[in-house]
């Protein structure tokens, strides 16, 4: 428990939000504009849930499949279809070990982070077995990233085992932009269905992009973006 309290009060999810709305109040900021990849999009909905008096504008790219738990639309093991028969025998068992939350502080940071490059790296064998006349990612980008560990895992300590923040959605009013590669592995129904909860959401698809379409459609992302803030 003194390992569980500890976790939550430097890397939980609570002190996330919390770490925004003091960035926003440092920087005497009446509103921000919240841009949030992947988890970082939910990370963003929360707060704008929290605090939607302080939010002008959203913009979420990729939004995880988190904003119900157990996740709707098959969370991380969406890449499964798209893996190899050897690979999924594997990634299998590396799904199991890697949430083995009873011998969770046994291990050490170094030993975590590398659990969550080692779901990078089957998510790029799956990315290039879907796609692979493409080269956004390769293997040493996931090596050579510096990505934490402990830190990975703690908002789902945090979050609990069932939720459910979509009816939430309806307090935030601000305009929002949903993003979605059209050649991601995680499809599009996650994206829409924040939209769906969302009273003032836009949902746009960017082509010729995945998970990353800021990095793999630059120019489309970009006027995207430049649009929905010039608005």
């Amino acid at each position: 428990k003194k390992n569980m309290d500890l976790m939550e009060s430097k890397l939980g999810m609570g002190r996330y939000l919390e770490d925004i709305e003091k960035i926003r109040q440092l920087l005497e900021i009446d509103k921000l504009i919240l841009l949030g990849h992947s988890f970082g999009g939910f990370m963003a909905i929360l707060y704008a849930i929290e605090f939607p008096e302080n939010v002008e504008k959203i913009i979420l790219i990729e939004p995880a499949d988190m904003i119900q738990f157990p996740p709707a639309h098959g969370g991380l093991n969406q890449i499964e279809p798209w893996l190899s028969d050897n690979q999924l025998k594997d990634y299998k068992a590396f799904i199991k070990e890697y949430f083995s939350y009873g011998k969770f502080f046994k291990r050490t940071e170094d030993e975590l982070a590398e659990l969550n490059r080692e779901y990078g790296k089957y998510y790029i064998h799956a990315l290039n077995n879907r796609f692979p006349e493409k080269d956004w990612l390769q293997d040493s980008s996931v090596e050579d990233e510096m990505n934490g560990g402990f830190a990975g895992h703690a908002p789902f300590f945090s979050l609990g085992r069932k939720y459910d923040y979509r009816p939430l959605l309806s307090k935030i009013d601000s305009p929002v932009l949903v993003i979605h590669g059209e050649q991601d592995l995680f499809g599009p129904e996650t994206a829409k269905e924040y939209v769906s909860f969302l009273p003032n959401a836009v949902y746009n698809e960017i082509p010729d992009s995945s998970h990353f379409p800021y990095y793999e459609n630059p120019e489309v992302f970009g006027r995207l973006i430049e649009t929905f803030l010039n608005q």
